[in-house]
Order: C-alpha cells, then sequence, then structure tokens
C-alpha cells in the first residue's frame, strides 16, 4: 500500500512539473492546475485520518498560515507573480510538513523549504547579469549612455538586466525617459508604474533598451522542491552551519 508521504510527494512533484512546462512555455499557467491538486491534497487528510496516521495539527495550521501569509505578501509587493504565490500554497496544503533525512535539521516547513531553496537557485540569474555586464564594461560598452541615475542604480540595474538590441521574448524594459534623460524603473512594466519613477514614456525600441528576464519562477520552485526532499532548507542550513 502506498503511503500517504509518498502521494504527497507525488502529487507535489506533478503539479510542479506541469506548472514548470507552461511557465516555461508561455508564463502562464492556468488556476485549474492549482485548484485540482490542492483539492486532492486536502482529500489525503481524510484518508490518514482514517488509516491512524498522526498528524500534529498545530503546526500544520502553523505551517499553511505562515506560507499562504509570505505568498501573499511576496505578491503583493510585486516580488513573483500569483502563480507562484497559489503554488506556494498549494504545496502547503498538499503537504504542510515534511521531516527531511538532512544530517542538521532546521525546520518541517515544506511551503518556506520550498521557497528558500528556490531563491537560492535564482540567483544564479543576477549574479549571470551582473557578469555579462561586467564584460561588456571591460571591452570598451558604454552600457549606462544618456541615464541620469546614482551608481546604487547602475550596479542595481546590473544585476536585474542588460542592455540589449531590439525587444526580446518574455523581457521586460526597466528603463524609460524622463526628461532629456533615462531612468531605470525597477517597478512593474506598467505605465503608472513608470510614472512613479518620474518617467515620462517609454524607451522606443530602435536601439539599445535595458531588458530584465521574467523568470519562469515555478522552475526555481521545482528545482527547491526536489532539493527540500533531499536536503531540507539549503539556505538556512549553510546559515546556521556556519555562522
Amino acid at each position: 500500500m502506498l503511503s500517504i508521504l509518498f502521494v504527497r510527494e507525488i502529487l507535489c512533484l506533478a503539479m510542479l512539473s506541469i506548472g514548470a512546462y507552461y511557465d516555461l512555455k508561455t508564463r502562464e499557467v492556468n488556476d485549474r492546475l492549482w485548484m485540482v491538486f490542492g483539492a486532492a491534497g486536502l482529500v489525503l487528510y481524510p484518508w490518514e485520518y482514517v488509516s491512524g496516521a498522526t498528524a500534529d495539527v498545530q503546526m500544520i495550521l502553523v505551517s499553511v498560515s505562515l506560507t499562504a501569509a509570505i505568498a501573499v505578501a511576496l505578491y503583493r509587493y510585486s516580488f513573483f507573480g500569483g502563480a507562484d504565490a497559489k503554488a506556494l500554497m498549494a504545496i502547503s496544503a498538499i503537504m504542510p510538513v515534511y521531516y527531511s533525512p538532512s544530517t542538521f535539521y532546521v525546520h518541517p516547513i515544506t511551503g518556506i523549504m520550498v521557497l528558500t531553496n528556490a531563491v537560492l537557485f535564482a540567483m544564479a540569474v543576477p549574479l549571470y547579469n551582473a557578469l555579462s555586464n561586467l564584460v561588456r564594461v571591460t571591452r570598451g560598452g558604454r552600457i549606462f549612455e544618456g541615464f541620469d541615475e546614482p551608481v546604487w542604480r547602475k550596479v542595481l540595474a546590473c544585476f536585474v538586466g542588460a542592455p540589449s538590441i531590439g525587444q526580446k521574448c518574455h523581457h521586460s524594459a526597466i528603463e524609460c525617459a524622463a526628461d532629456e534623460k533615462k531612468k531605470f524603473s525597477f517597478r512593474l512594466n506598467n505605465d503608472e508604474a513608470f510614472s512613479k519613477d518620474g518617467c515620462h514614456s517609454r524607451i522606443p525600441a530602435n536601439g539599445p533598451v535595458w531588458l530584465s528576464q521574467n523568470l519562469p519562477f515555478l522552475v526555481f520552485l521545482l528545482a527547491g522542491f526536489l532539493a527540500a526532499m533531499l536536503f531540507g532548507d539549503l539556505l538556512l542550513t549553510t546559515m546556521l552551519r556556519y555562522q
């Protein structure tokens, strides 16, 4: 007979694999995916009760509530998209706690483990951006020509994106026009957000434009889930080990 934990793992893995595929392909995921798998996860609780398996109800409630609060907050402040927030909440509903086989145990909250692991993996993208911009500068590229920005915002831009000729698929502009100068806008790519940064219009796509990748974060959540099942919370484990 299949263990309930194994079924929970398979549900999460299947859900995130499907979500990552569509996120990578179209950057859009149908809400029915989270609803179907989340409902399947809820069905497991009566099965768990009938089978006599014990559950730490208090820890489950803490896990679901904390993960949902973090997911909503990150979405509310535009750190990631709605599908990413729903994925975290669905993971929490399916498998709220997981006691990993890691030799250095930190916590059992699955959603937080998956999120911190995903963030750790996603850090490869800004590091790649910074390295590619550094190479451009060392080769004599004038990547900040026309910008009226302080040094710290230029440094931030080097991690967020890179100049490119022509709009690329699944990329967003992070520069706009402010009077006679250019400015960076790290907000959501819409007219209202651009105006909050003192911008009057978007930069036309007939020259180099600073673009930022619209990351398929569900791919990183999938990787984060696999790492959580094998090693637990990579980021917090590393921090606690070497503090």
